[in-house]
């Protein structure tokens, strides 16, 4: 991990000779398996500036550079934890996601969805409110088990369920694990990825991502 942090420390001088990102800044992760590397560079994400979420303009990704100079965005969880416990001196914050395509049954009624599996910190760190109910929380979904939960995307809830509100608590099923139904995220968000529809939204715990 020793040239991991030496390329990590790099990015934060970096980005330290730049207080309109150091000040307020988010890193999103991607999370899987962390390929061999040969150095980080932090990748200014244009793509995700439309979105609703707080200072779009100081959002940045953390992307590997891979031998072959092609750019990944794959993690481990420990790599993400040590980010997380050592980025407070340039980020306001590290969140992480991993996406995934689950079956989501409400009332016997089941439907494939695209899901975002995410760290607790991830709707507070990108200043987000809910639309009803409330967001997975910091602290949730850091053991696997401890926090089965589900928020809808405002979309995703319109289509399939009307906009109503007493779906917020209702019992539900993904991939066959009993989760409730806590919450709608903001209207306008549907994920961090332009290009991608994401309906739901669970704790990262859930995903049984190596290192949890």
């Amino acid at each position: 991990m020793s040239g991991f942090w030496q390329e990590i420390r790099y990015a934060f001088r970096t980005l330290a000779h730049n207080p309109a990102v150091s000040i307020v800044c988010v890193l999103t992760l991607a999370l899987g398996i962390g390929a061999n590397t040969t150095m980080f560079s932090i990748v200014d994400s244009m793509f995700l500036r439309p979105l609703p979420i707080k200072n779009p303009q100081q959002f940045m990704v953390l992307a590997l550079e891979q031998k072959t100079g092609s750019l990944s965005d794959n993690f481990s969880v420990p790599e993400l934890r040590d980010l997380q416990r050592g980025a407070s001196k340039a980020f306001s914050d590290v969140i992480g996601e991993q996406l995934g395509l689950d079956g989501l049954d409400v009332g016997g009624q089941p439907e494939r969805i695209v899901t975002a599996y995410v760290t607790g910190n991830f709707f507070s760190g990108l200043g987000l409110q809910p639309a009803n109910g409330q967001l997975i929380r910091p602290g949730q979904g850091e053991i696997p088990g401890a926090d089965p939960v589900v928020v809808l995307s405002y979309r995703y809830w319109q289509r399939r369920f009307g906009g109503d509100p007493s779906v917020v608590g209702r019992k539900a099923s993904l991939d066959g694990h009993p989760v409730t139904i806590i919450g709608i995220a903001p209207r306008g968000f549907r994920g961090l990825h332009s290009f991608v529809d994401t309906q739901a939204f669970v704790p990262l715990a859930m995903a049984g991502i190596e290192g949890y």
